[in-house]
């Protein structure tokens, strides 16, 4: 993707482009998709036609990893070591925060101690695997943590392998899964496989062809994925789209392919500004969409408020993903330093 694509950058220099790409869908995640999602905004097909965030997050993050093409791949332990500190450590710093204010909040709150008393140890295993669990409003956005961390991880093993495979094929032979899982009928303790093998398609996509997209093949990916999902969404079969987002059906899969390749040949004439602001969203975004339940509490109340003077979702939309913006903008300035400070401390005792 020009846009996406990218200048030949060495490792060493840093394509701010990319981290543009990651901020702005950082922001477009938080502030459109789940002010629609959490405060129950819009109606459909408009609400299944912006579910594209989620795939792009990974495409983005099997960008990044393009730069180490050529290079030699880090050990299996060596890297999931990495990941480990970089994706898991800021969610279970961010988990203790959110439990010390469900139990602040229990002492004053009844139906929190109500709740937080019902808890099982199912539970807090849910939790601390990233599954949800918390009772807290809106705590329902660290189900794809795992998801990212065990296809990050396997990033060393993945690559060795297309070292022997053409890249085109290894696609085809993991998109002939999704498709053929689509349609079968598993439990639902195998939605997790299905949800990897359509992610998965979008990380190595963006591994592999980041730097070296081409025009006339993005238009043929366009081509054949922008009429599919078109037709699902208007037909009605691939509404509403989040169940199939997270059952990891091939209709998402589809719609994900429909909006990358259609960005990605705008992207080749727009270069994105990248500013302070942006650097913030770039550089906090990760710690910014953890913390962001507590932004919400005080968006969802603002959009409750609205809509009890009018029945309009415009102005309350606009209010949402406003209070989204700047609440997030200005907590991640105490959030991020709260995150950094422990990591220095683990650091220093070790």
């Amino acid at each position: 993707m020009n846009g996406m694509k990218l200048s030949r950058r060495t490792l060493k220099e840093r394509d701010t482009q990319l981290d543009a790409y990651r901020a702005y869908l950082m922001i477009y995640m938080v502030c459109i998709v789940h002010s629609v999602y959490w405060f129950n905004l819009g109606s459909e097909p408009l609400r299944s036609a912006i579910l594209f965030e989620m795939p792009l997050v990974f495409f983005i993050s099997g960008a990044s990893q393009s730069f180490k093409r050529g290079a030699a791949l880090p050990t299996f332990r060596k890297f999931v070591s990495n990941r480990a500190w970089r994706v898991l450590f800021p969610f279970y710093v961010f988990l203790s925060m959110t439990i010390l204010s469900v139990l602040a909040a229990s002492f004053v709150v009844p139906s929190v101690a109500r709740n937080l008393n019902s808890l099982t140890l199912l539970s807090w295993l849910n939790a601390l695997l990233t599954f949800g669990g918390v009772p807290f409003p809106y705590y329902s956005h660290t189900w794809f943590i795992s998801v990212y961390f065990v296809i990050t991880c396997s990033f060393p093993l993945q690559a060795k392998l297309l070292q022997h495979i053409p890249g085109v094929v290894y696609l085809a032979v993991n998109t002939a899964l999704v498709t053929t899982l689509s349609f079968a009928d598993f439990p639902s303790m195998w939605l997790d496989l299905r949800q990897l093998l359509v992610y998965n398609v979008f990380f190595i996509a963006g591994y592999l062809y980041y730097r070296n997209m081409r025009m006339r093949y993005l238009c043929i990916v366009a081509a054949v994925s922008v009429p599919l999902a078109l037709t699902g969404i208007a037909s009605g079969l691939s509404v509403p789209m989040q169940d199939y987002k997270f059952s990891g059906n091939i209709r998402f899969l589809v719609l994900g392919v429909a909006w990358l390749s259609l960005l990605s040949i705008l992207l080749t004439h727009v270069r994105l500004p990248y500013n302070r602001m942006v650097t913030v969203w770039n550089v906090r975004g990760y710690t910014i969409y953890l913390y962001q339940i507590f932004a919400a509490v005080a968006a969802g109340k603002a959009v409750e408020l609205c809509l009890s003077y009018s029945s309009n979702m415009i102005p309350a939309f606009c209010i949402a993903a406003f209070s989204m913006f700047a609440i997030n903008t200005a907590m991640s300035r105490y959030t991020y330093t709260l995150e950094q400070t422990v990591k220095r401390m683990i650091v220093r005792n070790h």
